[in-house]
Formats: C-alpha cells, sequence, structure tokens
C-alpha cells in the first residue's frame, strides 16, 4: 500500500521545526474527535461544579478494544455493564467528545489529561511531543511557548487525583466482587457521586 502524501501534515512538521514547543490550542475538536477522553471522578466534579452537569448525563464506561489496549495502560478499569472491565470517559456524540460540538463548551473545567496535550507528561519535568499530534493538531507551532510550568502543576494534581480515583475503583470493585454492588455504569457513577 503506497503512503498518501498528506500536506497538512507537512506544514505542522515544518511550524514544530521552526517554533518548537510553541502551541496554541486552536479549538478545532480534531483532538476530541480522536481520542477518548477518560477522566477521573475529579475531573467529572469540576464539570459538575464549575456547569451543573449531572454527571451521569457526560459520562459513561467504555470497553477498551484490544487493538488499542496499550494506549490505555495505567488508567483503571472498573466492573461495569456484564461485569465487564470499563474505563470512565467523557460521553461522545457525533464521533467527538459531548462537550466538543465545534468548540470545547467546557475548556475551563476540561479534564487535566487534556491540558497537556499535544504532549505528553513523561513525569518529573519531561515533556515531548505526542507524534499524533502532527496529524491532527492544528496549534502545533503556533501561539507563544506552551506554559510547561502551569502544567507541571496540572500533572502533579492530575497525579494525585489518578492515586485517588484507583482507590475509588478498586473499593468498587471490591464491592462488586462481594455481591454488594450490581456492575453497571450507572450504579459506578452513583458510587463515585454518593448518590
Amino acid at each position: 500500500m503506497k503512503a498518501k502524501f498528506n500536506p497538512s501534515v507537512l506544514v505542522r512538521a515544518l511550524r514544530v521545526a521552526l517554533r518548537p514547543r510553541h502551541f496554541e490550542c486552536q479549538k478545532c475538536g480534531l483532538c476530541c474527535s480522536t481520542y477518548t477522553v477518560c477522566v477521573t471522578d475529579s475531573d467529572a466534579n469540576r464539570i459538575v461544579n464549575l456547569y451543573g452537569a449531572p454527571p451521569h448525563s457526560f459520562l459513561a464506561g467504555v470497553i477498551v478494544p484490544h487493538n488499542v489496549a496499550h494506549t490505555y495502560i495505567g488508567i483503571p478499569r472498573f466492573i461495569g455493564d456484564r461485569g465487564q472491565e470499563m474505563v470512565l470517559a467523557l460521553k461522545e456524540k457525533n464521533g467527538r467528545c459531548i462537550f466538543n460540538d465545534g468548540e470545547c463548551k467546557v475548556y475551563p473545567a476540561r479534564p487535566l489529561n487534556c491540558r497537556a496535550f499535544p504532549f505528553l507528561w513523561l513525569g518529573g519535568r519531561k515533556f515531548k511531543l505526542n507524534s499524533d499530534a502532527l496529524f491532527i493538531c492544528n496549534g502545533i507551532g503556533r501561539g507563544n511557548k506552551f506554559n510547561f510550568e502551569k502544567v507541571l502543576e496540572e500533572m502533579a494534581l492530575l497525579e494525585k487525583e489518578w492515586k485517588q480515583y484507583c482507590v475509588l475503583v478498586e473499593k468498587w470493585n471490591n464491592l462488586v466482587r462481594s455481591g454488594d454492588a450490581v456492575p453497571n455504569t450507572y450504579n459506578f457513577i452513583r458510587f463515585l457521586f454518593g448518590g
């Protein structure tokens, strides 16, 4: 199979080469339609608190497809519908995050893992450009230098929140295994939000 030439990828690569570490979100929604947006209870709480949206209206349980399971390493799985392992994610509508209909409607409260994109946090003070970003992100190489200091604070918070979320997921899974909870996404969300 012959690879197809894509001029937009070349333009993005040139912008990255000429203006490394520069990024300005174009709010185009391409990242939101390419990736499933996995969240923690804390991410969901920020959306609830800022916009008043009930958690069941925007959260979903997603079964991780085997062919991309490697991209979900470290994301805790809860026992959900029909006893299957699932990840908590923002619902999707028309193939993209439910909050993006051409522009992110919850940008100030967007999940912490969205805030580092198009860069990948490697731990400590290290970041690298997500190689997929060349294919989907119109903001790379644009605007000012990316504020890594601000994102480092958010990544430290993300790490803390993921650890707390892992504890909750394990507690839920133990309730399901002991027969004290019925495994489905609706009940898991109720468990997370004390309802």
